[in-house]
């Protein structure tokens, strides 16, 4: 309740609070009209109704009001400094984006300088070919695309990174030698007072215990200058083992990221291979595709020959009445197909060309062409039963699984081991002569042996615990790829030996197509010329005629590629140093 003597006022204006502040001179003691009174001094209290001051009780409740008031006209305010604002954003934004296009604009000028340079260099000193033979035979292909393949190239700089790490895993491991020399020199500002120097030698081997023997060395000598300090000598000689016998102890704790690295070495050698005969199972079935596609364009440009034949013969016999228009247009339709079949086959052949050049490793400006020759079928002795044992016993990938298993269950015996307490045996033999004034002097003669056992015990193994659990579920999934793996290697050799027969089977029958389709051919041509049918019977034989060597040809290419495939499938595939294989 506010006293009686006082009322609640409106709250002022901004305009009349300074108008009134502008009217009444300052300590003067009268309010203006509509003016708050001037701050009393119990106002800076952090109450903000002071119990002794109850005459400005009323007053005081006008600010709050007051602040309210403009709080609300600030709130008022904001829509109209957004806009502001936005346009400020935009600008900012602007300036970014032009800054960003800038740039882009500079890279891609200077890139195209760079091209430019590039080809007038080109212009000038263009780059040698690389020599290839004028008749490139699978052979040949081979040993190039084992010494130029990119591909192949990236995996044999992996095995060179692979033996480095075994490298740096074995020196870890083994005797490492350690020494350090320095020399020290002491003074004031009128001249020197000490000088000291020191050489230290230190051998360290890791046992196959799990514990590591040190043996170290270090000789000291100190130059005394002047009537002061004296010279004085000091050398130590100390051995010392420290031993785990529980946890860490063993070869397999203690030389794990030896073992690593040398199951890792071994496992990219095995992929190396792996990636070779994969290399030349792409290299052969492109060689042959392209003698295939050769051979098609043999077989279009007789085609041709022989629809050109035939549509200029119904022409003639159109001329002299013995044959139909529909006849003479049916002949050369055909002939424009034949034409468009062979413009086809040989674009398919360049494009061809050009995949086996990068396969190879060659630029694609590099003139290229291959024999036109597709071995014969080759027997091939190997039934269902001994491909896949062989598969089983000789695939590198399996080997590997294997090994995989092996290292599953070691880590699972090491995180095992790591539960245990740590308790380590130290012990430390020294030798030392520390009362000579010249190194020459030194006659190590006092021992010194410490043995000891520090036993740490395992209250906290969270982390060892999870790592236990980890090695387990990994044991588990190797042994589940690893059965996963052979029954895929299985079903490969058998599909490949189903392949095999099926490929065998269908050349067998396609080479007694094309002889009837040859004869087929011959027939009606003789019938054709003595009248007694129309070119459309013709045209239909040539064409099958055509259609049968072609498929000849690709049976022919298919017997090669799936008895080579077999031979990559049951692990007998043996790729020689220059890219050739070895059955």
């Amino acid at each position: 309740m506010f006293p009686s003597n006082q009322k609640l006022m409106h709250a002022p204006s901004i305009g009349d609070a300074a108008a009134g502040a502008k009217a009444t001179p300052r300590g003067s003691g009268i309010h203006a009209a509509g003016a708050p009174p001037p701050r009393p001094a119990w106002y800076r209290n952090p109450a903000w109704v002071h119990p002794a001051a109850p005459s400005n009780v009323g007053m005081s409740a006008v600010r709050p009001l007051s602040v309210l008031i403009l709080a609300s006209a600030a709130l008022l305010a904001l829509p109209a400094c957004a806009a502001p604002m936005l346009e400020l954003s935009e600008r900012e934004t602007d300036a970014i984006l032009a800054g960003l296009d800038a740039q882009v604009t500079a890279e891609r000028a200077a890139a195209l300088e760079i091209a430019k340079a590039t080809m007038e260099a080109q212009e000038v000193a263009p780059e040698p070919e690389i020599h290839v033979p004028e008749q490139l035979t699978l052979e040949d292909a081979l040993q190039i695309s084992a010494a130029g393949n990119r591909g192949l190239a990236n995996d044999r700089e992996g095995l060179i990174l692979s033996a480095v790490s075994l490298r740096n895993a074995r020196r870890d491991v083994g005797l490492r030698v350690a020494g350090s020399v320095s020399y020290l020199l002491r003074g004031d500002e009128d001249a020197e007072t000490r000088r000291d120097d020191s050489a230290a030698l230190s051998l360290t081997d890791l046992l196959p215990t799990g514990g590591e023997f040190t043996l170290s060395g270090d000789v000291a000598r100190n130059h005394g200058r002047g009537d002061v300090l004296t010279s004085a000598a000091s050398g130590t000689m100390s051995a010392r083992l420290s031993q785990p016998l529980l946890r860490n102890a063993g070869y397999e704790s203690s030389h794990e990221s030896l073992t690593n690295a040398e199951r890792q070495a071994l496992y990219d050698v095995r992929d190396f291979d792996l990636s070779r005969q994969d290399l030349a199972l792409r290299v052969q079935s492109d060689f042959y595709g392209l003698v295939s596609q050769k051979t098609v364009i043999a077989n279009r440009d007789a085609s041709l020959v022989s629809f050109e034949f035939l549509k200029n013969r119904s022409e003639a016999l159109f001329e002299v009445g013995r044959s139909s228009e529909v006849d003479m247009f049916r002949s050369r339709r055909e002939l424009l197909s034949a034409e468009n079949d062979l413009v086809d086959a040989r674009q398919e052949l360049e494009a061809r060309l050009d995949r086996f050049k990068i396969l190879l490793g060659l630029p694609t400006t590099q003139a290229l062409d291959v024999v036109d020759a597709i071995p014969e079928p080759r027997e091939l002795d190997l039934d269902l039963r001994r491909g896949i044992d062989v598969a089983l016993a000789n695939r590198l990938d399996l080997m590997t699984d294997r090994d995989l298993v092996e290292d599953a269950e070691r880590r699972v015996r090491i995180a095992e081991r790591d539960l245990l307490p740590d308790v380590t045996l130290d012990a430390v033999a020294s030798r030392d002569d520390l009362g000579r004034r010249r190194v020459g002097d030194l006659r190590p003669d006092r021992d010194t042996y410490s043995v000891g056992v520090a036993v740490e015990l395992p209250f906290d193994r969270v982390r060892e615990r999870g790592a236990l659990r980890r090695a387990r579920i990994d044991l588990d999934r190797a042994r589940r790829s690893l059965a996963l793996d052979e029954d895929n290697v299985i079903l490969q050799v058998r599909q490949s030996v189903r392949n095999l027969k099926s490929a065998r089977n269908s050349l067998a029958i396609q080479e007694q197509i094309v002889a009837s389709e040859e004869k087929n051919a011959k027939v009606t041509r003789l019938r054709f010329e003595q009248g007694e049918i129309g070119n459309r019977d013709l045209t239909d034989a040539l064409n099958r005629l055509a259609d049968a060597r072609d498929r000849l040809v690709r049976e022919k290419v298919n017997v090669e590629t799936t008895r080579l495939q077999l031979l990559r499938d049951a692990g007998v595939l043996v790729i020689e140093e220059d890219g050739t294989w070895r059955e």
